[in-house]
């Protein structure tokens, strides 16, 4: 059975379908994604205020594409977002690459089984792949859960 929720931008009812923003705010978002977007192609170097004031887009959604992985910070952007663990400053996600390993490893103790390899690189790189291939399966499962929910 689907699940009715309301939307918590404008208020409206809709189907809840793995987004937490109606149909017409998803769009709505998405318009605001590509102002952001041409408008960093212009002038990569901007600050996010920059970008704010130029686009007409909120500043703490231009941070939110960042952390989603949408928006890969450059030379303006850099340092805008920290981590929500330790405070460092991350490109994107929410954790830097040290608290990405430590909560793996932490992850790997509490389930009982063995702590993660550790990688040479340890770069953000390999967590930003990581949340990649996780999001990946969400979409996946969003997909599956979607086409038996339309039969």
């Amino acid at each position: 059975m689907s699940e009715m929720r309301n939307c918590p931008r404008c208020g409206r009812i809709f189907v809840f379908r793995g987004r937490e923003i109606c149909p017409a705010c998803v769009n709505e978002e998405e318009e605001q994604f590509e102002r952001v977007r041409r408008f960093l192609r212009e002038s990569p170097g901007a600050t996010v205020e920059e970008v704010a004031e130029a686009t007409g887009v909120p500043s703490e959604l231009i941070l939110s594409f960042l952390r989603q992985g949408r928006l890969i910070a450059t030379d303006g952007l850099k340092g805008s977002l920290t981590c929500q663990r330790c405070g460092a400053p991350i490109d994107g996600g929410y954790l830097c690459a040290a608290c990405s390993r430590e909560l793996a490893r932490e992850v790997g103790r509490a389930a009982g089984g063995q702590e993660p390899e550790q990688s040479d690189q340890g770069s953000s790189e390999t967590a930003r792949e990581g949340l990649v291939r996780g999001r990946m399966h969400v979409a996946d499962l969003i997909k599956r859960y979607r086409q038996t929910d339309d039969k």
